[in-house]
């Protein structure tokens, strides 16, 4: 069969242009969608971060996206209300009420205010594929590299979740590099690259707590390759393995230790200066001379243990029709399934094919282009283990937290089926796989297969960010406004905090929130499978009048109690 060539000026191009197509999708969306239910929380953040000078508001996740994003809202001046300022870390509804007035402030606009960080925020994808090409390319070569990188810039999740102020695609980022420079590190061990991987499990840990799970990727990776890199290292120090790999280890936690607290802007204070923390029995028990003395980047412990807290305790989801707090242990192997393109998943299945039957080949060294099995465990490897970390969590709400394990599972085709000749079938599936992700444009966050049913049955499985993450309300105001609902009454039901501002802005009445349900009822998915089942449980075998994207439903009751007899 037909194969492309190993190495092609073009490739680069090609690659770039996906890069370049990718940004054009993403910003297609940026004044359709209105703020998702969290990104006010990680607006407020981003402007405190700059304004106090310290992390002080929502703290549960590290600050990397929160400096990229607010730093163009910042130079623009762009600062907390009086009562928002403050030096204490405080509990996340504080960052939900900052952001929002951030949001809702007269002086920029709310689009200009949103949007203008959303577009900071589209540096991380772009740099995501900036680190699949490099993978691709050094572990193999640049067809694989731009397969992989033109395959996974149409990933749904990735164009679902690139344009939102969160921390999934810095933590994508932050992933990415971790492995990237830990192989390096690992193949050629001197301390230049020592110190890239230093840096970059600094800012993989600045940018998102479950980015811990390189540390044990790298360890399993340096476990697969340990013969060839003990080799290599007595090779540069002279027989000697011990001491250099002491210094070496000295390196790469200084660099991650300076770069983290460079992420946290230098910060040195008291534990004890936070309320985020001021009611759970165990932090009363800890002695107050141990909360007092400054520490550098206090927000880091503090935010550990909440979101240790809560990934114990858990979070409500909903899959398959079932509401609870614990989670299931195969949330995301059945998310991935049903929310990646069915001719991704095909490629999938032919690559691993492929790969088992290409394992009687011996275990070599990491860079013997001989050994399909060492090669295919370095690809496998960080998407496995980052996969079991998220199966062992009860934090169930979207397979946006499993993003930064996809990008491995593209390079991992790329390479399989390259190495068996199978290029044009992989790109036909590329093609077909396009073709899917497009057809719901620009709504790539409730995208779902078409063997699953496709976006409109989404509620089959999930909500939350796999569906319905408020975003529609702006789209919502422009259809109340046309001539098919002008002049009706409406009720309004959506999920989320703090929604009579966004109502105000977009020229709806807030009171709508609160009122008896009567004329229209608009309605999404989320809070009526989450939270008002009970009291509209009733709407599940009826057809909505209108659908506003994905996640909310229209009704018009009247005609429902006409037909009704009531």
């Amino acid at each position: 069969m037909k194969t492309l060539p190993a190495a092609h000026h073009i490739y680069r191009w090609i690659a770039l242009a996906a890069a370049a197509v990718m940004v054009l999708r993403l910003g297609a969306g940026m004044f359709v969608f209105n703020h998702t239910i969290d990104e006010p929380a990680h607006l407020g953040s981003a402007i405190a971060l700059y304004d106090v000078g310290k992390h002080v508001l929502n703290a549960d996740h590290p600050p990397l996206a929160r400096l990229v994003a607010g730093l163009p809202l910042w130079l623009q001046g762009v600062r907390l209300a009086d009562e928002d300022r403050t030096t204490s870390v405080r509990k996340v509804d504080a960052a939900f009420a900052a952001g929002t007035r951030l949001l809702h402030d007269d002086r920029l606009g709310y689009w200009r205010v949103l949007n203008t960080a959303r577009g900071a925020m589209l540096i991380f994808p772009c740099v995501a594929l900036m680190y699949v090409w490099l993978l691709g390319r050094w572990l193999v070569d640049e067809r694989v590299a731009m397969l992989a990188t033109v395959f996974f810039s149409l990933d749904p999740t990735l164009l679902g979740h690139g344009l939102w102020v969160t921390t999934d695609t810095s933590a994508l980022v932050g992933y990415l590099a971790a492995i990237y420079h830990g192989l390096r590190w690992m193949t050629r061990p001197t301390r230049a690259t020592a110190l890239a991987l230093g840096a970059a499990l600094g800012i993989a840990a600045g940018a998102k707590f479950s980015t811990v799970a390189a540390l044990p990727a790298l360890l399993i990776m340096l476990l697969i390759g340990w013969r060839a890199f003990v080799a290599m290292m007595r090779q540069r120090h002279a027989d000697r393995v011990l001491r250099p790999l002491i210094v070496h280890s000295l390196i790469i936690a200084l660099g991650a230790i300076v770069v983290l607290w460079a992420i946290y802007l230098f910060n040195i204070g008291r534990i004890g200066n936070s309320d985020i923390l001021a009611s759970h029995p165990a932090w009363q028990r800890v002695p107050e001379w141990m909360k007092q003395p400054p520490v550098p980047m206090p927000s880091l412990p503090l935010g550990l243990v909440r979101q240790m807290g809560h990934a114990r305790e858990g979070h409500t989801s909903y899959l398959l029709g079932e509401v609870r707090d614990g989670g299931w242990w195969y949330y995301f192997p059945l998310m991935f399934i049903v929310k990646t393109p069915v001719a991704t998943l095909a490629a999938l299945a032919a690559a691993v094919v492929a790969w088992v039957l290409a394992l009687r080949t011996a275990l070599r060294c990491i860079r013997d282009d001989t050994s399909a099995r060492a090669i295919g465990l370095l690809l496998l490897t960080p998407a496995i283990v980052f996969l079991a970390m998220c199966m062992m969590g009860r934090i169930n709400i979207g397979i946006r937290h499993l993003l930064p394990a996809v990008p491995f599972v593209y390079l991992f085709i790329a390479w399989s089926l390259t190495r068996v000749r199978l290029d044009m079938v992989l790109l036909v599936l590329m093609l077909i796989a396009g073709i899917e992700t497009a057809r719901v444009h620009p709504d790539y966050i409730a995208y779902h297969n078409f063997a699953a049913g496709g976006a409109e049955n989404g509620t089959r499985y999930s909500v939350d960010s796999n569906l319905d993450w408020g975003q529609d309300t702006w789209r919502l105001a422009q259809w109340l406004h046309s001539p098919a609902a002008e002049g009706r009454e409406y009720t309004i039901r959506l999920s989320g905090g703090r929604q009579a501002p966004l109502l105000a802005e977009l020229g709806l009445d807030p009171a709508a929130l609160e009122r008896e349900p009567g004329g229209l009822l608009a309605i999404n998915k989320r809070r009526r499978l989450l939270e008002l089942q009970d009291e509209f449980g009733w709407l599940d075998s009826v057809p909505p009048m209108h659908r506003i994207g994905y996640s909310i439903d229209v009704y018009d009751l009247d005609a429902l109690r006409d037909n009704r007899g009531d």
